[in-house]
C-alpha cells in the first residue's frame, strides 16, 4: 500500500511536465502514450533554428552546504558565481560548459541558461537548475522532466 501511495504523486508529477498520456487500462495495468503534438513541437524546433536535446530530468539546487556540501560559497565549475535565473549544471559529456541551453520550464515557457557548473549526481540527461533558498528547489517546475534545447550555430 505504501508503495501506491508514493507512485502515484510521482506518476502524476511525471505526467504534468513530459509529452506523454497515461491512462489505467484496467486496475492492474496503465497505457502510457506518447502524445501526437511531440513530433510537431520537434520539427517546429528546427525550422526556429534549435536543435532539441530531448528530454531531461530537471531538478534544482541552491547555495547551501545541503545542495553543494564541501563546494558550498565555492565558484562554478566555469568559475562563474551561481546566479537564478542564468546557472545550470550539467553533465559535461552531453552539454559543454558554456553553452547556452533553452529548457521548457512547465507553466512557464522557454527559458535560456548557462551550463556554468557540473555536480557528482548529473549524470546524462539530468539537469540541475540553480535557485535562490532551499525551499524554491522543491518547486514542483525544476522536479519534472521536459524538453531541452539549444540554437543552431
Amino acid at each position: 500500500m505504501r508503495k501506491t501511495k508514493f507512485l502515484i504523486p510521482m506518476l502524476s508529477l511525471l505526467l504534468m511536465c513530459s509529452p506523454i498520456t497515461a491512462y489505467a487500462e484496467d486496475e492492474n495495468s496503465v497505457v502510457v502514450e506518447q502524445n501526437e503534438d511531440v513530433e510537431m513541437n520537434q520539427e517546429e524546433t528546427a525550422e526556429n533554428g534549435y536543435q532539441s536535446l530531448g528530454n531531461f530530468k530537471l531538478t534544482a539546487y541552491c547555495g547551501c552546504k545541503q545542495c553543494n556540501g564541501k563546494w558550498s560559497g565555492h565558484p562554478t565549475s566555469l568559475g562563474t558565481i551561481c546566479t537564478e535565473g542564468r546557472t545550470i549544471a550539467v553533465d559535461r559529456h552531453v552539454i559543454p560548459l558554456g553553452t547556452q541551453v533553452e529548457i521548457n520550464i512547465p507553466g512557464e515557457g522557454w527559458h535560456t541558461y548557462i551550463a556554468e557548473d557540473t555536480g557528482g549526481a548529473i549524470k546524462g540527461h539530468k539537469i540541475d537548475i540553480f535557485v535562490n533558498g532551499h525551499g524554491n528547489c522543491y518547486n514542483p517546475a525544476y522536479n519534472c522532466i521536459t524538453e531541452v534545447r539549444i540554437k543552431n550555430s
